[in-house]
C-alpha cells in the first residue's frame, strides 16, 4: 500500500509541475507575439504618419535652362492641360495667374511668376493654392500640398521646354 500512494503522489507533483512549466512557456510564448505584434503596429503607425513634405514657402521655384519667352509659353500649355484657365495673362511683367478650378469638394489656382536671370536662364516662381470644403460645411478650408506635386508640375514644365524648342526648331528650319 505504501509505495503506491507514495509513487502516486510524486507523480502528481511531476505532473504539476510540468504542467505549470508548460503554462509559464505558453504565458511567455503570448507575451513575446504580443510585443511583437505591438511593435509591429507601432512601426506601421509610423509608417503611415511619416507622409510626404509638406511645401512651408510662400513660392516654390526652379530655375531652367531657357529663354523667358520659351519658358512662359510652355508655363501656359502645362497650366491649360491640367485644366487652370488664365484670368491674368501679364507675359509682359512675367505674372500667369488663373481663376479657381473647382472639382468635387476641392479648388484650386495657380500663380506663377517668370524673372529672366540671363538671356538663356530664366527663374519660375510657382504658388498652387489649394482648398478642400468639407461635406457639411459651405467654407472652404486651405489645404498643404506635398512638395512632390510642385515637382510633378515643374517637371512637366521642362519637358514642355523641350518640345517648344523642337517646334521653334522646325519653324526656323521652313
Amino acid at each position: 500500500m505504501g509505495p503506491g500512494k507514495d509513487h502516486q503522489r510524486t507523480n502528481e507533483g511531476r505532473i504539476s509541475a510540468v504542467k505549470s512549466r508548460r503554462f509559464s512557456v505558453a504565458v511567455g510564448v503570448l507575451a513575446i507575439a504580443l510585443l511583437g505584434l505591438f511593435l509591429a503596429g507601432c512601426c506601421l503607425i509610423t509608417a503611415l504618419s511619416a507622409q510626404e513634405p509638406k511645401s512651408k514657402k510662400e513660392f516654390e521655384s526652379r530655375i531652367y535652362e531657357a529663354p523667358r519667352k520659351i519658358t512662359l509659353r510652355a508655363l501656359k500649355k502645362i497650366l491649360k492641360e491640367r485644366g487652370y484657365e488664365l484670368r491674368k495673362d501679364e507675359s509682359k511683367e512675367g505674372v500667369l495667374e488663373s481663376d479657381f478650378t473647382v472639382d468635387a469638394p476641392v479648388r484650386s489656382k495657380a500663380k506663377v511668376i517668370v524673372t529672366p536671370l540671363s538671356r538663356r536662364k530664366t527663374e519660375v516662381k510657382l504658388k498652387l493654392h489649394v482648398e478642400k470644403r468639407s461635406f457639411w460645411s459651405k467654407q472652404w478650408k486651405p489645404m498643404k500640398i506635398n512638395v512632390s506635386v510642385y515637382e510633378d508640375v515643374f517637371d512637366a514644365v521642362e519637358m514642355q521646354i523641350y518640345r517648344e524648342y523642337i517646334e521653334q526648331i522646325k519653324e526656323n528650319s521652313k
